[in-house]
């Protein structure tokens, strides 16, 4: 203990008179106490030089209050904004602004989805992106469970006007990068709940939300969650294959499975579902026969003889005004688009063919979406990823287009 009345300056709490008077637990200060000791384990002794940008105003956020903080280190922070109410931003901050590229280069900082800010509190914000690093139950190529770390890094070349829309994404909603849900790599029950549990507490804010895989499963999870606020919601899935077989390998919860198994929990509405872009080989003669007896399946051969005007404008109808949830599997594109993928499959759709789908989704209820199956390690001078980027950012647009979500009840 140093001699009482030698000052040192905490980082966090500022100039501090160390006492030998009533010392805590050996290496901490006494509880509701400015005494510590020299060095405080708790608040490292600050250097006498000046830090870096950002640094004092995280200092100033209490540990909760960092979990969402604006202050970003990248370019120097922006002074803390006090709370001016609910719908203000998460817990009452400011409209949540992105990192100008024309600033600061789109090289340097922190990744985050597009440059957003990372947020960890879905209330006040209308979006959330949502990073699910889990491929547990891919069943060929791995790989997809690196892809929001992939696709954070790659969405930094993303602009943030939408030219087409007219629409900045950031001015007319508030969306964050809200980090990614749990998993683990070895258990898919619970990461599952996991996912669910996520998804469910950004939803009960009224929060919209755009989930990056991850492989195909995570979306069982996720419309468990949406489907609880939003009912039985519509389905719009973007993908090669139909993924509703009802086992793979004797398992019922794998990427080849989601659809069978929101169809029996209920919450999918069966009569709004379009599956797009289905096409290769088949294990069995019969492995489309339940996605045709249940769904709209519409092959990737009647897309190439019908044109996407057509098949847009049926897929418009049938969801009405349904809520709508888009399901985007990367390999719905042809492998020369995106071959940084499990099971790429050729004759695919063309990146401005799944531009044309997404924009149909304009006017619609949109509550939910979900890039997955991007694999980094299959991938082709990181392609797919960069693909994936400009993907979210045109399904982002669509929620911007519609506007600001209505708060739930409280």
């Amino acid at each position: 203990m140093k001699p009482a009345g030698d000052v040192r300056r905490c980082q966090v709490r500022g100039d501090i008179g160390i006492s030998p008077h009533r010392p805590g637990p050996e290496g901490f200060a006494h509880v509701g106490r400015d005494v510590h000791r020299d060095p405080c384990p708790r608040h490292p002794v600050a250097p006498s030089r000046r830090r870096l940008p950002g640094f004092d105003a995280r200092a100033r956020c209490s540990s909760e209050e960092r979990r969402i903080c604006l202050h970003r280190v990248e370019g120097g922070a922006r002074p803390p904004e006090p709370p001016e109410g609910e719908g203000k931003g998460a817990r009452g901050m400011s409209h949540p602004q992105p990192v100008d590229s024309m600033v600061y280069p789109r090289h340097s900082g922190v990744a985050t989805f597009m440059r957003y800010p990372h947020i960890l509190d879905a209330r006040g914000l209308d979006q959330a992106i949502v990073g699910v690093p889990f491929d547990t139950t891919a069943g060929y190529r791995l790989g997809a469970r690196l892809a929001p770390r992939a696709i954070r890094h790659h969405s930094s070349q993303v602009r943030l006007h939408h030219p087409i829309h007219d629409v900045t994404v950031h001015e007319k909603i508030r969306i964050a990068d809200y980090g990614d849900a749990r998993t683990s790599p070895f258990e898919i029950e619970k990461t599952f709940d996991w996912i669910t549990e996520e998804f469910d507490k950004i939803h009960a804010h009224g929060c919209r939300t755009i989930a990056v895989g991850g492989d195909h499963g995570i979306t069982y999870p996720i419309l468990r969650a949406v489907a609880k606020h939003h009912g039985p919601v519509a389905i719009v899935q973007v993908d090669s294959h139909t993924d509703t077989h009802d086992l793979q390998f004797g398992y019922k919860l794998t990427h080849a499975t989601p659809f069978r198994r929101a169809h029996e929990a209920g919450v999918i509405d069966p009569k709004k579902v379009m599956q797009l872009g289905i096409r290769g080989s088949l294990f069995y003669p019969d492995d489309l026969a339940w996605s045709k007896e249940h769904y709209r399946m519409v092959p990737m051969h009647e897309i190439h003889r019908r044109g996407m005007d057509g098949v847009v404008a049926e897929m418009r109808e049938l969801i009405g005004t349904a809520p709508v949830y888009l399901s985007f599997d990367i390999d719905g594109l042809d492998p020369s688009c995106a071959p940084g993928t499990g099971v790429p499959e050729i004759g695919g759709l063309s990146t401005w063919q799944a531009i044309q789908i997404i924009h149909g989704l304009v006017g619609h209820n949109l509550v939910g979406a979900d890039v997955v199956e991007v694999s980094p390690p299959c991938d082709s001078n990181d392609i797919t990823s960069i693909v994936a980027a400009q993907l979210l950012f045109e399904i982002a647009s669509v929620f911007a287009v519609r506007g600001r979500v209505d708060r739930p009840a409280r």
